[in-house]
């Protein structure tokens, strides 16, 4: 099939006989001279531009088809072979759509492969734990046209001599799934279906869930209620865990988007996942109004940080800094000084403010992770090196600072104290290791050492506008080598779900354990529907409109082997039009070598 890629150009066309009709247009330079003798003869012998030659009529030919060359170059042509079409329809089954074509059919009878997306996207083998799965209707997820099309090409379409996919989905056509429909880039042609006069119920969700912990120690979880109920709803809201009632609340819903707090009691436990419930009077949608949560590792995270000296230590050592970067980082931290705070209030990660690594023996032995973390310099400067960032890392200038007095010690921002602890005497006996420049590890005692103090005395590390999430790296290292790893909560579907599982993503709402591989620790993580799912707007029938024509105007475009075989067409249609210009050069001078002959 020939085709133009810029076809306007060919409006041109009537130029091609510009070389005939030019010589009866143009006005002669000077007006013609009138002879007597000339009046004897007939008219049509002296218009001798009707009267061609052979040369002339060959040159006049030839411009004639430089001129159509050229218009035809400017117009791009393609030759396009018709590329076999299989059609492919597809059922949207996503909870929302689930609800809203409940009983209705296909507008358009079908011909060819009927797929739903549960059979587009195969369901995985990972199940969640029992009793923690939520019977939602529908797919589990909100897969967007790009994702639609890449797994119907990784099904039908094996390589380039495969049909070409013309995807039917039939869907309700979810604002919040389809409206970012640029991004679908796959060769595929696609044609949208939706069932007439559907009716979107309103629906009142929760979004936006978070722990945190306020004042002394208390659990709260943060989240926010939302929708588009046209009155005000009186609200409930329960939180379980292990099948047991741990915080609720109660209020209204004002048809304003309501953040509220719910304090969780004295039997949560916050390394274990939550569900929470929502029940509100003339909410017609029910399957969203349960969701668990479980927050990753590095949220909500308890850091003590154990000093002897109390509060006044971290001022009197210079640690206030760290203090201040925890709490920008996120983390809850608070102060022990004894073991019978620990016992109390069991951390997540201890920080050891001390002057010697010794002192982890005074702490309980089911303690968790440690850092230790040198509070005065002078106790560590027989094993301190200065190093200077301003240098690649192996030819850092170093030098002892074991007769180095504390006024020498380095103040700029290149310039910071550090202790390797492989020099330490206790080093072999206490099995220790290098992890990155920062950290070390004690593997005998079970114990993270910084390797440089976080006071002034130390350098200007603390300083750093990066200080604190410097810290936050420190801790999340350490935390990626505990026996249990808390991931989070993830969407179905999701990116990050897809590059934690390595495979499908879309898995039903529940609580996950990932298999354990080897020397791998064990992990945990929450799977729930996107939030965008229970926002049921639609697109309009324009919008709709206005996508189909998006992606019409799409697949007529040609693909890159289409584009190879027209540049291979415009280079020998190129060629062909300087060969006629060479032509015409080569008559045109010869006409004038030898000029025509002429009968009077």
């Amino acid at each position: 099939m020939f085709q133009f890629l810029a076809p306007l150009w060919l409006l041109g066309l009537p130029l091609v006989a510009l070389p005939w009709v030019w010589p009866v247009l143009k006005r002669p330079l000077q007006p013609p001279l009138r002879f007597s003798t000339l009046l004897l003869f007939p008219p049509e012998t002296l218009h001798r531009q009707f009267q061609l030659s052979r040369q002339e009529w060959w040159l006049k030919l030839l411009r004639s088809l430089i001129l159509l060359g050229l218009i035809l170059l400017l117009a791009r042509p393609l030759w396009r072979e018709p590329e076999p079409v299989q059609a492919v329809w597809i059922r949207d089954t996503t909870a929302s759509t689930t609800a809203l074509l409940e009983g209705m059919s296909f507008t358009e009878a079908p011909s060819g492969a009927v797929l739903t997306l549960e059979e587009l996207f195969p369901e995985s083998a990972l199940r969640p734990e029992q009793g923690t799965h939520l019977k939602t209707p529908g797919f589990p997820g909100a897969p967007t046209l790009a994702q639609i099309a890449e797994a119907a090409q990784g099904r039908f379409r094996k390589d380039e001599r495969s049909p070409l996919l013309h995807l039917h989905l039939h869907s309700d056509f979810q604002r919040s799934q389809f409206q970012h429909y640029t991004s679908a880039t796959q060769p595929v042609r696609w044609t949208f279906h939706r069932s007439a006069n559907l009716q979107v119920p309103a629906n009142l969700r929760m979004q936006k869930i978070r722990l945190r912990t306020e004042g002394l120690f208390e659990p709260v979880l943060e989240l926010e209620i939302s929708g588009d109920l046209p009155t005000a709803a009186e609200v409930q809201l329960l939180v379980q865990q292990n099948g047991q009632n741990i915080g609720s609340w109660s209020g209204t819903w004002n048809t304003e988007p309501l953040a509220t707090k719910v304090l969780l009691g004295a039997k949560f436990k916050r390394h274990e996942s939550l569900l929470v419930r929502m029940e509100a009077l003339d909410d017609p949608v029910t399957w969203d109004n349960e969701r668990w949560f479980l927050p990753p590792a590095t949220e909500n995270l308890w850091v003590a940080l154990v000093t002897t000296s109390g509060g006044e230590g971290l001022y009197r050592h210079g640690l206030h800094a760290l203090k201040s970067a925890l709490n920008a980082a996120g983390f809850f931290s608070y102060v022990a000084t004894t073991t019978d705070d620990l016992q109390e209030f069991p951390p997540d990660l201890i920080l050891l403010l001390a002057d010697h690594p010794e002192r982890i023996s005074r702490l309980p032995k089911d303690t968790r992770p440690t850092l230790f973390i040198p509070t005065r310099f002078e106790d560590w400067r027989e094993f301190a090196v200065h190093e200077s960032t301003s240098q690649p890392d192996v030819d850092r200038g170093k030098r002892s600072v074991s007769e180095a007095s504390p006024q020498e010690n380095p103040s700029g921002p290149e310039a910071q104290w550090r202790v390797d602890w492989r020099n330490w005497p206790e080093a072999t006996a206490w099995q220790v290791e290098a992890v990155n420049l920062d950290l070390q590890y004690a593997k005998e005692r079970d114990l993270w050492l910084l390797t440089t103090g976080v006071s002034s005395a130390w350098g200007p590390l603390y300083q750093q506008r990066a200080f604190a999430d410097q810290v936050r790296g420190w801790l999340e290292q350490i935390l990626r080598r505990t026996p249990v790893q808390r991931l989070g909560t993830f969407a179905s579907g999701s990116r990050e779900l897809a590059e934690l599982l390595n495979g499908n993503p879309h898995l039903r709402s529940g609580d996950y354990t990932l298999p354990l591989e080897k020397e791998t620790p064990e992990r945990r993580f929450v799977v729930v529907l996107p939030e965008r799912e229970a926002q049921l707007s639609i697109l309009s029938d324009d919008e709709l409109a206005r996508m189909q024509q998006h992606f019409d105007e799409r697949s007529a475009r040609p693909d890159i082997q289409s584009q190879v075989s027209a540049e291979r067409l415009r280079e020998w249609l190129l060629w062909l039009v300087l060969m006629l210009v060479l032509l015409e050069v080569a008559l045109a001078a010869l006409r004038v070598w030898r000029p025509p002959k002429t009968t009077l």
